[in-house]
């Protein structure tokens, strides 16, 4: 059996293997990474998608219902039989922590099947979503290993759950289900969340201490082992006590866009010299115009002190179609500053008439320094004339 999906669906093909008691996998296209389905006897044993999927580890000890030391305790005796049949593998399969567990009668296996269906349904979930794509079915024989623990779901029943996990992730928000979206805590309201009579139980500890306000919902499904519709129950919860907050990020993009769309409006120039309706419609919805500023005041301090009234006034010389720009106008500086800098030019140029400068040209006209200069020679000699006359000498 194979095709497209765009020819049927995921849950007709499902109760065609079923009906046909199909042992195999079921292979499905689309959505970028492709998924599987398992069977075994026309039931389904497994589903497996690219979303972050719940590891059985994590979810017994993040819920509370085996701790950490007897977990390790297990894993190690694990290891050391996988060690010793050759394998050198340090990744414990999710079947034989569940064998292991059920042998020593650690777990309620209600709870270990509980996890172990969630997983279906959450791969399930995610691949009935998938419109196109091709699907192949590849028949097997049952594999021995896994007759004992795995799970096997009826194809209505399990459909049935996955319409239900449907509804129940259309009543999420929007911003717990984007995997995108970073939570973040909110303290003051983490306080007091236990003296409502309610304590948060032990996923949503796990799950706050997992939050660092980096991560992603992606991320942190990854690193805690929870599934993405058991994450997003847990920080639905939280975010209606107030714990967390769940921002949308496409609303924060959003935001940002049309934050720097205003801000790049506002400081275009060409908007300014040529087109007054802009400003004027500026000036109706409270948004400073530049063009004004800068006559008022010949600066603007949005980014800093930049002086661009010369600008403008080419620009708008330029827009009117006028032959050459206006003669730049220097702005005035305090009379200390222009003393200062005067003197200072003055001591630069000192000498320029004996190398033969334009000024030494008769007929030349004076320059600003050459008088500056005459008028200093001119108040020594005036102060040295009113020093004679008072002390008597020369």
């Amino acid at each position: 059996m194979h095709g497209d999906l765009s020819n049927t669906t995921l849950a007709g093909i499902c109760r065609a293997l079923a009906s046909a008691r199909a042992t195999g996998r079921l292979v499905v296209g689309g959505g970028g990474e492709p998924g599987s389905v398992t069977l075994r006897d026309g039931a389904i044993s497994d589903a497996r998608s690219p979303q972050p999927r719940a590891r059985l580890a994590s979810r017994l000890t993040g819920g509370g219902h085996l701790d950490e030391l007897t977990l390790d305790r297990v894993l190690q005796d694990l290891r050391r039989g996988l060690d010793g049949s050759g394998s050198n593998s340090e990744v414990v399969d999710d079947l034989a922590l569940a064998r292991a567990l059920l042998d020593g009668g650690l777990v309620d296996p209600l709870v270990i099947e509980d996890v172990l269906v969630g997983q279906i349904v959450d791969g399930m979930v995610e691949l009935r979503a998938r419109r196109t794509g091709r699907y192949g079915f590849e028949p097997s024989g049952p594999d021995p290993s896994q007759t004992s623990v795995r799970p096997l779901v009826d194809v209505e029943t399990l459909l049935e759950e996955v319409r239900k996990r449907e509804d129940r992730l259309a009543g999420l928000p929007p911003a717990a289900l984007r995997p995108d979206t970073v939570p973040h805590l909110q303290p003051t309201q983490l306080a007091g969340a236990d003296h409502d009579g309610e304590h948060l139980g032990a996923d949503a500890v796990t799950v706050l201490g997992a939050i660092d306000e980096r991560r992603n919902l992606w991320e942190l499904a990854r690193a805690l082992g929870y599934g993405g519709y058991d994450l997003a129950c847990v920080l639905a919860d939280l975010s209606e006590r107030g714990v967390v907050t769940l921002s949308d990020p496409a609303e924060g993009v959003g935001a940002a866009l049309d934050l720097a769309e205003r801000r790049s409006d506002h400081l275009d120039p060409t908007a300014v010299a040529g087109d007054t309706s802009a400003g004027a419609s500026n000036a109706e919805e409270g948004v400073p115009d530049l063009g004004d500023a800068a006559d008022a005041s010949g600066s603007t301090s949005f980014g800093g002190e930049v002086d661009v009234s010369e600008f403008l006034r080419e620009l708008s010389s330029l827009a009117r179609g006028d032959d050459a720009p206006p003669t730049p106008r220097t702005s005035a500086a305090p009379a200390g500053d222009a003393t200062r800098r005067t003197d200072r030019e003055g001591h630069e140029h000192t000498g320029s008439a004996a190398e033969g400068g334009a000024e030494d040209r008769p007929g030349a006209p004076r320059s600003p320094r050459s008088v500056h200069k005459a008028d200093e020679a001119t108040d020594r000699g005036n102060g040295q004339r009113r020093r004679r006359r008072l002390f008597g000498r020369g």
